[in-house]
């Protein structure tokens, strides 16, 4: 059989898979390095950790959103090792910016 999960990308989209989501849970995914968080509410539906993600895209983050999306980052990834960071939408709020860029003293890249 095929690993199909063998990818250094990740992308999370507004539905999420539970089959791919129980999959990964099972077999980890230490190679990610750059998740693409498209949509708040992936973020949220993620039961899995990316210990080795350096590289974040954030896209399509929609107007409503109920809780922090820092706090469900933080459940999916350590923030504190970004090195890239990159937020591909107009209406994030500054503020969630400016506390993500607090939050990761390694960053070298924002756009």
């Amino acid at each position: 059989s095929k690993n199909l999960f063998r990818r250094k990308d990740n992308t999370f989209h507004l539905q999420f898979d539970h089959d791919i989501d129980s999959y990964l849970k099972k077999h980890g995914f230490k190679s990610v390095k750059h998740i693409n968080v498209c949509g708040k509410r992936a973020v949220n539906n993620s039961v899995i950790y990316f210990s080795n993600v350096i590289e974040l895209t954030i896209k399509n983050y929609g107007k409503i959103y109920y809780g922090s999306m820092l706090a469900a980052l933080h459940q999916i990834l350590a923030l504190k090792q970004l090195k890239k960071l990159i937020i591909d939408c107009n209406d994030f709020p500054t503020q969630q910016v400016i506390n993500l860029i607090c939050l990761t003293p390694n960053l070298r890249f924002l756009k």
